[in-house]
């Protein structure tokens, strides 16, 4: 909240009259407040950021909510709540999250708190074909641990007696390493090639053979396939 803000917040509180836009009368209101920031007020104060006279009219009552990492019980609960809300709104008759897209989400460390689920169910019900949230309408690399997702791909598991698709394997960490590659560089293809240490040339044409783009589009800035690799 900027400093001239502050002022006018700790009149209200203090005098209890505000003045609408434009008027000259004041108005006598009755409120109560209730204030969230995701900073550490008493530093604030102390740095000269935050007024200290507004900091205790404001902290009467305190209320700590940890972030979600630290709380993976409620993720169920949010969850299922905001699969409610954007199956209402988007038109689609889903009604629950499969055990193993659940086990994903709650394995998460959720840098972007309560939000970052909510994007990601809404993300999850739009893309969904079946009345089911499955672990496919999830991010690729979503639910791994923060190393695993930072390398691509986790550990690759024995040899399976019955053999393996090594295409499909080889295609998944492709796709998987150019979509970090966009991600990381805001979509611009010349760079994500630099960071792949291949020509962009050869970048293109493996965008291609994915089915993510034209092999023969012109880079511009930002692509638009960068979605589709999430």
């Amino acid at each position: 909240m900027p400093p001239s803000i502050q002022v006018k917040m700790l009149r209200a509180i203090q005098e209890r009259k505000v003045f609408r836009v434009g008027s000259i009368v004041p108005e006598t209101v009755n409120t109560r407040i209730i204030a969230a920031t995701n900073r550490h007020l008493e530093s604030e104060v102390r740095a000269g950021r935050f007024r200290e006279d507004l900091f205790y009219r404001i902290n009467v009552i305190a209320i700590h909510i940890p972030p979600l990492r630290e709380r993976a019980s409620d993720i169920p609960m949010l969850a299922n709540f905001f699969l409610e809300k954007f199956a209402t709104e988007i038109g689609k008759d889903i009604r629950k999250i499969s055990e193993e897209a659940m086990r994903r989400l709650e394995s998460h460390d959720y840098p972007g708190n309560v939000r970052e689920l909510e994007n990601l169910i809404e993300r999850a019900v739009t893309l969904e074909q079946t009345n089911v949230i499955l672990k496919e309408s999830l991010p690729q690399d979503f639910g791994r641990t923060a190393a695993e997702a930072d390398r691509g791909w986790g550990p690759l598991k024995a040899l399976d007696p019955d053999g393996v698709d090594l295409e499909k394997i080889l295609e998944d960490v492709e796709r998987d390493l150019i979509g970090q590659a966009l991600r990381r560089t805001g979509g611009v293809k010349k760079d994500a090639a630099r960071l792949l240490k291949i020509s962009f040339r050869s970048f293109r044409y493996r965008l291609g053979k994915l089915g993510l783009a034209d092999p023969e589009t012109s880079d511009d800035s930002v692509d638009e396939d960068i979605s589709e690799l999430h």
